[in-house]
């Protein structure tokens, strides 16, 4: 005995195991030494191994409600639930003010899904011991994860009227509050915490979280830099860094941030996507295979934000397990607002349109022909702005293209939802995925009896409550259809809107200033995060068989700029062959597009708006077309106009096509004028003909609905609805 303890102040538990056990084997009749074994084992997660010494002591002694928790204790640990529910219960039926075996049962019930039993369960035993804040605490955790804050919030009321200022109660108070977003009763809270303990890691950690969802990012930065004081190998504070200053588009100091954190763990929940996808921003490629590597290995496709993961990775199959993975960590419902009763039908549809890009951003301009000439002796139209940060000179246009038009930004996503059921929305269509500014908690309290992924995400949501997914049958297609959740609504041509009165290309303006006269112009106008090593590689080996042409690129960001003019070099390249555009607004921009020659796409994520920008500015694309849905954009949209010829499944044929554009100008210019006329008399710029056929689903999709039916794939070409028969 005196070597086991002597063990034990040394900090040796193991050794003090081993003594005790010795100790045991010369005297099986030690209740307390077989005890001892069990609790040192059990301090050291080692369950199983503890559960023979607790039995043996029961053996010895009878049964006690401290050896009987402590079995429960192990059987719940090791997911026995089954027995470990039976002993707890026999130990508060023997002990109904043994407050620990009621936090352990409410727990066990909590994840078994039970969740109604371990209200009650709280609710007698709060009867039984009023006066523990232990058990209300655990009561308001557990409504919060169940869905129910405004329950949970109550009970933190009583926690404060009970005047418990620990810690922990005050951080889950705030980030409540948070999650609700009321983000000056949150601060004052995390604030209260900190005035308690200024250093304590988790409070800091989550007032940042805060600060950031409310876009006081320099009120953020200290929190997370006073945590990196003392914690400097701490990867989520420096992948909270980083998204501190993505926000704020400080990609460099962003950049840094998440390669310190990648550094540190690899493989850490969402590290290498956030990593992967600001360096491409910059076109810093150092790391650049390293880190794309980590996220195609990651069984658990835990290390990326699922954005990334559909920019980068040629898998559909990756795509949408990413998916998958974000909406059962993030997004599962919680019922709180339950089933979603039926409506009576109204005299027109009501369809909602649910964005945080209700400004001059490019989904709105891609949907303002069809919203535009939505039929409203049919339809009633309501928009729902998720972000009031993000306004400007657009958005009066734009709210006069719905007949509602409703900020929800200061709401929380329960609070949507239950606007969006008052209001009585049929179809609930989601413009934005799992894009900057999404809201998916949204639809995942059903906010209308029928939901639709929309445009704004290249991708399926891995979502069971979106029934559909707007496609059409080349982005879509047999091989990949498995990789999609929803029902597809097949459009008859491209599955993209786009507005016929958008400023027109014209005769272009004057030729910008840094193209040189007299060259074949290949241009890339997509954000530079779209960029790869591998296509740049690809582009820089057309110019070296294109003597008389230049590559002009937008210039995003001087840093980008400076890194590939370096890589331009290290190819031992003139970097004069290389230039740059600056940002202009769109009318400008479509003027000077027209003095480009061949748009180059890039691969995995195909130029998507602007691949419509190029055709409507009479550029010809070449594209390559792959697995998944954002790589297959470009090749829908060429399709559209007449330009198949112009698509490429590998590298070698996209080279071959680009070097025969450059030297056959005769077959350039037959490609032109198949532009202008697909343009012209085609249906990508048709907006009215696509709104039919999209209300045309819509109408199908709310019929069956009402119907009574499951969701369905629909093929638009194919319907027949009386509604526009």
């Amino acid at each position: 005995m005196l070597c086991g303890q002597a063990h034990l102040k040394l900090g040796q538990i193991d050794e003090a195991i081993v003594c005790l056990q010795k100790r045991l084997e010369l005297d099986l009749s030690n209740a307390q030494v077989a005890e001892d074994i069990a609790t040192l084992l059990m301090h050291g997660r080692k369950y199983q191994d503890a559960l023979p010494y607790l039995k043996h002591c029961e053996a010895l002694r009878g049964w006690t409600e401290d050896i009987a928790y402590s079995l429960g204790f192990c059987h719940q640990e090791l997911g026995s639930r089954s027995e470990a529910l039976e002993i707890l219960q026999r130990v508060i039926s023997n002990n109904p003010k043994m407050v620990d075996a009621y936090l352990r049962t409410a727990l066990l019930l909590h994840d078994m899904g039970r969740y109604q039993e371990t209200i009650e369960l709280l609710d007698l035993a709060l009867a039984i011991n009023p006066d523990s804040i232990q058990l209300l605490h655990c009561q308001a955790k557990l409504l919060t994860y169940q869905g129910m804050p405004s329950a949970a919030l109550q009970k933190f009321e009583l926690l404060e009227q009970m005047h418990a200022p620990q810690l922990d109660y005050l951080i889950d108070h705030a980030e409540l509050l948070a999650h609700v977003r009321r983000g000056v009763a949150s601060e004052a809270k995390y604030l209260q915490a900190l005035a308690l303990e200024p250093q304590n890691r988790r409070a800091l950690t989550c007032y940042g979280s805060l600060l950031l969802a409310l876009k006081r990012y320099d009120e953020a930065l200290p929190l997370f830099e006073k945590i990196l004081k003392r914690h400097p190998d701490d990867a989520m504070t420096w992948l909270n860094m980083g998204n501190i200053y993505g926000a704020k588009r400080d990609f460099i100091r962003a950049n840094n941030c998440y390669r310190k954190s990648y550094a540190i763990n690899p493989n850490g929940y969402e590290i290498a996507g956030s990593y992967l996808y600001t360096m491409s921003f910059i076109c810093d490629w150092q790391e650049h295979d390293r880190v794309l590597r980590t996220m195609e290995s990651d069984n658990t496709h835990t290390a990326s934000r699922t954005f990334p993961s559909v920019i980068f990775e040629n898998s559909a199959e990756a795509n949408v397990a990413s998916a998958r993975n974000t909406i059962k960590g993030k997004f599962s419902p919680t019922y709180v607002l339950g089933d979603l009763k039926p409506y009576s039908r109204h005299e027109k549809i009501r369809i909602g349109y649910y964005s945080s890009d209700f400004y001059h951003h490019a989904t709105v301009m891609l949907i303002e022909g069809m919203l535009r000439a939505h039929d409203r002796s049919r339809f009633e139209i309501y928009a729902f702005s998720l972000d009031f940060a993000k306004q400007d000179g657009y958005t009066d246009r734009v709210r006069a293209l719905f007949d509602h038009y409703h900020d929800v930004s200061r709401l929380s996503d329960g609070a949507v939802a239950l606007l969006s059921r008052q209001l009585e929305v049929d179809i609930a269509i989601d413009l934005k995925g799992f894009t900057e500014g999404s809201r998916t908690g949204i639809f995942a309290e059903r906010a209308a009896p029928v939901q639709i992924n929309y445009l704004g995400f290249p991708g399926s949501m891995g979502a069971p409550y979106m029934d559909y997914m707007v496609a059409d049958h080349y982005t879509v297609t047999p091989e990949n259809r498995q990789y999609f959740d929803e029902k597809i609504i097949y459009m008859p041509d491209c599955y993209q809107p786009n507005n016929p009165e958008r400023p027109s290309a014209g005769q272009g303006g004057d030729r910008p200033a840094e193209l040189p006269d007299s060259k074949f112009v290949f241009c890339s106008f997509n954000n530079t995060y779209k960029l790869t090593p591998k296509v740049f590689d690809l582009w820089l080996r057309i110019l070296k068989q294109a003597p008389d042409s230049v590559l002009w690129m937008l210039k995003t960001t001087e840093q980008a700029e400076a890194n590939l003019l370096a890589c331009i070099k290290a190819a031992g390249m003139d970097p004069s062959r290389v230039v740059f555009a600056p940002m202009l607004v769109e009318a400008d921009h479509l003027k000077r597009f027209v003095h480009a020659d061949l748009f180059m796409d890039s691969f995995p994520c195909n130029a998507h708006t602007t691949a419509s920008d190029a055709l409507w500015a009479g550029v010809p694309i070449i594209t390559r077309s792959g697995q998944t849905f954002a790589s297959r954009v470009a090749g829908s949209i060429l399709q559209t106009v007449g330009l198949q010829e112009l698509i490429v499944d590998s590298e070698e044929a996209y080279e071959a096509l680009a070097l025969k554009i450059y030297h056959d100008r005769a077959y350039h210019q037959r490609l032109k004028q198949t532009v202008k006329d697909g343009i012209a008399h085609g249906p990508l710029y048709d907006a009215e003909t696509y709104a039919r056929h999209f209300e045309r689903a819509l109408v199908e999709a709310y019929e069956l609905q009402r119907e009574g039916a499951k969701p369905q794939d629909l093929d638009v070409a194919q319907l027949q609805n009386a509604a526009f028969a």
